[in-house]
């Protein structure tokens, strides 16, 4: 690839364009075939990635160390349209298809006549974003000749220096020094949490209401955590109602710092990291005040001496009086159960129903948060 000053972080995406012609082939089995080929991106002799482009079978090869999409067969990984819902488009007058392969922010990008038939995170492709992404120095065609691209361009588009500070108004807190911030924000709200990369992690983010918590996000490590509505399900954990979870989606470092997204609504608590969903938690009526709007956030830290940071998203309109008013007689239970029932919204059932696969409250509640 040619070589540019800007380095993996601050590159704003990096293009390979090539036009291609359909090529006959004879296959090894007899028949001709129509294959616009494979373009794979390399690090000296190392082959990092591979994409293999094919028209007539109407799927796309891919070959890399870690990923693992669609059915494997002859060393590569075949995605094809039946299992993620696209196709090739038609080709040009003269049988030719210009394809567009992009390192985005978050995603390798494979498009053809501006149509996109790929996207894969680089998740599914490396454990090391940075690495990855700067190691690649070459661009190799598997054909030459008649196979070669018609046309060829590279493009590394760069940020400019004066415009790759982060937008985002970060505040640090530590195990020593606890972070109070207030919340205003409509009926979406949005949480940053940064830390470096290469470090393990156990925070708490609390959301409070203007008299009361609410709830809290907490996180033990890259792989688990737990979000606890206070005065929810029986409220046999400090008077309420807590969650565990794993998280088996890669973490993606965003140059020096991972960032933790955490959106909460009305109806749902989601916690992404680099446009990745790592897990997400609907609320039903046994979580209590997890859907009560945030008006203060505050953090806690254990068992890490470093620093994070905090960062809000944007404030926007808050929810009208009347409508989180009609969300509260919506949701709250009117009754409390015994200990040996579940609390649906308009009635108690037998504990035994809950989590059966069989949904007996009228919401489903009891069906939510399965494992």
């Amino acid at each position: 690839m040619v070589e540019t000053s800007c380095t993996p972080s601050s590159w704003v995406q990096e293009t390979v364009t090539a036009t291609r012609k359909l090529t006959k082939l004879e296959h090894k089995f007899g028949t001709t075939m129509q294959w616009n080929g494979d373009i794979a991106f390399h690090a000296g002799d190392e082959e990092l990635l591979l994409i293999g482009l094919h028209p007539e079978w109407n799927n796309i090869a891919v070959r890399n160390g870690m990923f693992a999409r669609g059915r494997s067969e002859w060393g590569y990984w075949w995605v094809d349209n039946e299992s993620d819902g696209w196709s090739y488009p038609a080709s040009n007058d003269d049988f030719s298809r210009e394809y567009i392969f992009s390192f985005k922010e978050d995603n390798f990008v494979v498009t053809c006549q501006n149509e996109v038939l790929l996207t894969i995170a680089y998740g599914e492709l490396t454990a090391d974003t940075q690495e990855f992404l700067s190691s690649i120095d070459s661009v190799k065609f598997k054909f030459e000749g008649e196979g070669a691209p018609k046309a060829f361009q590279h493009a590394r588009t760069c940020q400019d220096p004066d415009d790759s500070e982060d937008y985002r108004d970060w505040k640090t807190f530590s195990l020593s020094d606890q972070l109070t911030m207030t919340v205003n924000s409509g009926p979406e709200e949005t949480y940053f949490v940064r830390f470096p990369c290469s470090d393990s992690i156990w925070f708490k983010l609390f959301l409070d209401g203007e008299t009361e918590q609410n709830s809290h996000i907490e996180l033990f490590s890259r792989t688990r955590g737990n979000i606890y509505c206070n005065k929810g399900g029986y409220r046999n954990w400090y008077g309420g109602q807590r969650t565990d979870f794993n998280i088996y989606s890669s973490w993606q470092c965003d140059g020096q710092f991972m960032i933790l997204e955490v959106v909460k609504t009305t109806e749902q608590i989601v916690l992404k990291n680099g446009g990745n969903i790592l897990y997400s938690k609907q609320l039903g009526t046994r979580d209590g005040n997890c859907y009560k709007k945030t008006d203060e956030v505050r953090t806690q830290v254990w068992d890490y001496d470093g620093e994070l940071s905090l960062a809000l998203g944007d404030s926007t309109e808050e929810a009208t009086e009347e409508a989180t008013e009609e969300f509260t007689r919506t949701t709250d239970p009117p009754t409390v159960c015994s200990w040996d029932e579940f609390t649906c919204v308009d009635r108690c059932i037998p504990i035994g129903w809950e989590c059966d696969g069989i949904k007996d409250c009228n919401g489903g509640e009891d069906e939510f948060d399965c494992y």
